[in-house]
């Protein structure tokens, strides 16, 4: 027995000495479908399934339903971004998409973005972490189609960036539904050190202080009402932390040193010590050539 693993639509049985061709009963779902594609639409299918640990036998045809709706999924989402001539598409937590098992199925959720951002003509924005670093290093193709912007937190020792969060402040108090309007920015520096300055963060914890003011009824938002609400030291600590390294890790691949023609990441002391190849007797050293009148010319 045989098959295409570019059609997984078509098999091929040996019988009486000749080749027989075979169609899978679902042909229309399973034709020009890669080995792969029904892999990885298999595993995903499985895993929206999955209510234990007991492995879930599929069918032929659950696996063909499934590739028809995805099938349609993806036309209807091609001919929304055609039709309403979108000029980008924004994913917010995007780092939800590389949370797979698999360098392989990372690679193909970031190539079906970049095959649907080719048809459609659409930028594609992913917001998230700092784990979205991992999407420029899955393979060049990727990479060279995608930059990386990154949107720092505000600092506590740039004044602009403390102008900004007290501006911030003052903005999310406004919108507070409260009967008295609070002044939080008497508190912009337990604010700005409680959410590592982090708008995200700041509106997540007046949102849970807030809750606090309901309960006793209060007219305003007050200190105790921010404490109460505060996340703890070790919560604190830790997105300090993984901002800390994310911006590092950030820093460290954006340096590149340029030897020649060649772009690579390498570090200064390996350039300085990197050996010359000696070019054969009697053969010019590749160097640029004068060109244009010369100084020295009449």
């Amino acid at each position: 027995m045989r098959y295409d693993p570019f059609d997984m639509g078509t098999a091929y049985a040996y019988v009486k000495g000749q080749w027989i061709r075979c169609i899978s009963q679902y042909y229309k779902s399973f034709q020009n479908r890669s080995e792969r594609e029904v892999k990885l639409a298999t595993v995903e299918l499985r895993r929206t399934r999955q209510k234990s640990s007991k492995r879930i036998n599929l069918t032929a045809k659950e696996r063909a339903a499934y590739l028809e709706e995805a099938e349609a999924k993806e036309a209807i989402m091609e001919k929304v971004f055609r039709y309403r001539q979108l000029r980008c598409f924004l994913v917010d937590e995007a780092q939800h998409l590389l949370m797979m098992s698999g360098g392989h199925q990372m690679l193909h959720q970031m190539n079906w973005i970049k095959s649907i951002a080719n048809l459609t003509g659409t930028v594609h924005i992913l917001f998230g972490t700092y784990e979205l670093l991992n999407c420029s290093t899955l393979n060049g193709q990727v990479g060279r189609r995608s930059e990386d912007i990154h949107l720092t937190p505000y600092q506590l020792d740039e004044a602009e960036d403390v102008t900004e969060f007290i501006r911030v402040i003052r903005t999310l108090q406004k919108h507070l539904p409260l009967e008295e309007e609070p002044y939080l920015e008497n508190y912009y520096e337990y604010l700005f050190s409680g959410s590592v300055g982090c708008v995200g963060i700041l509106k997540n914890w007046l949102t849970r202080s807030l809750r606090f003011a309901y309960e006793e009824d209060a007219a305003t938002l007050t200190i105790k009402h921010l404490e109460q609400g505060a996340f703890s030291q070790g919560r604190i600590n830790q997105i300090f932390q993984e901002s800390e390294q994310g911006q590092l890790r950030l820093k460290q691949e954006s340096n590149y040193y340029f030897i020649g023609n060649l772009t690579t990441s390498v570090t200064p002391d390996v350039v300085q010590g990197a050996s010359l190849k000696k070019g054969r007797v009697g053969k010019r050293k590749p160097k640029r050539d004068p060109v244009g009148t010369q100084d020295n010319e009449s």
